[in-house]
């Protein structure tokens, strides 16, 4: 419309300034997934975005948007309104698995999928239809929540299993009960600890990932969380953790609102103060000062306490150091001992040194 010199009044999807007023046209409606394009790779280097997992080099796709969960700091509850989760079709899924195994070279794909497994029935005919491939391919998901793991029986855990699943992702998120009810998880404790336990005798890698600083979060609640972290990495040899990440409130979540008008929060103004809101620190004003320095300074050590570093394509000296390191890790985590947190300063040297000498890895 712009280039034909027309109005973009009544445009789905655009909002635009006119004067000094603001016109907001209504929402589009999701495309279907199975007419997206595939990924335009031909304009660059495939190999920069190849990943190195296990010895095998992996290429993201998706093959599915959504959720239907209602996590209450999730964005899906921002952004997804009533398309809580859309797929592509079994047969459009697998062209776009078997294009990036021949046209891309790889090893394998990393389906970034929110929740691969809320269509069970969709899932496992891809894992089917893989498991036929002559050729050995691998796949990892990135998502997959509590309750689909516990869903799964004997039977359909070997078919994953033989049809060449990795790993999978999955947000734990706390320890505490508490916490887990107040943010809408979809499972309980007891629920980790039953599903970490039924996958414990495939050979197929879970990364649970945890989060803390959620309003009203103490340092018991934290513990809490701790303690799951060690009970599933001893209770399943293939549980890998996420370091403990720093919650994050997301416009427009049932969250966002409650952290502003009840707890204080005060939310990034400028575009600098945009760029640094990650998980890896604590951005909320309301916490505990004790617990607040305990989540900056512990970050790095949570990341290393399991054997998740053996997974990745990583130079051998930094395997080496994780290694050296990880007891005192687990000591630090297990105390709370947060004091002369000389970590940071290595973690950041590191982080300098690999962005310079080696390919983009994916995030711990």
């Amino acid at each position: 419309r712009l280039c034909a010199g027309k109005s973009l009044h009544g445009l789905e999807g655009v909002w635009f300034k006119e004067k000094n007023k603001i016109i907001k046209n209504p929402l589009r409606s999701p495309l279907s997934l199975n007419d997206l394009p595939l990924p335009p790779y031909d304009l660059v280097k495939v190999d920069d975005y190849m990943q190195n997992f296990r010895g095998r080099r992996m290429i993201n796709i998706e093959t599915s948007r959504g959720c239907t969960c209602h996590c209450r700091y999730c964005y899906h509850t921002a952004n997804t309104g009533r398309y809580r989760f859309r797929t592509m079709g079994v047969e459009q899924s697998m062209e776009r698995i078997l294009w990036a195994r021949d046209q891309c070279k790889a090893d394998g794909v990393y389906l970034v999928d929110d929740n691969f497994f809320v269509d069970k029935t969709r899932g496992m005919q891809i894992a089917k239809l893989l498991h036929q491939e002559r050729q050995e391919f691998n796949w990892v998901l990135q998502g997959v929540d509590i309750p689909s793991m516990l869903s799964f029986n004997h039977q359909e855990l070997q078919i994953l299993e033989k049809s060449g699943l990795l790993r999978i992702s999955s947000g734990a998120d706390s320890g505490s009960p508490r916490i887990l009810r107040y943010i809408r998880k979809p499972h309980t404790t007891q629920m980790i600890t039953k599903a970490n336990l039924k996958w414990r005798h495939h050979c197929i890698y879970i990364y649970y990932s945890w989060l803390s600083g959620f309003p009203g979060e103490s340092i018991a609640d934290l513990k809490a969380t701790i303690a799951m972290i060690f009970k599933i990495l001893e209770d399943n040899p293939h549980a890998r953790t996420s370091p403990i990440y720093n919650f994050l409130p997301f416009p427009g979540t049932p969250l966002w609102e409650e952290t502003i008008n009840q707890y204080g929060f005060e939310p990034p103004v400028h575009l600098s103060q945009w760029g640094r809101y990650d998980f890896h620190h604590v951005n909320v004003n309301y916490l505990d000062p004790a617990l607040q320095r305990i989540l900056n300074n512990l970050h790095i050590p949570s990341l290393c306490i399991d054997r998740k570093f053996d997974d990745y394509g990583l130079p051998v000296w930094l395997h080496l150091g994780v290694k050296l390191y990880r007891p005192l890790a687990k000591l630090r985590l297990k105390t709370l001992f947060d004091r002369f947190p000389f970590e940071k300063l290595i973690s950041g040297l590191i982080e300098k040194k690999l962005a310079i000498k080696t390919k983009p890895i994916w995030t711990l």
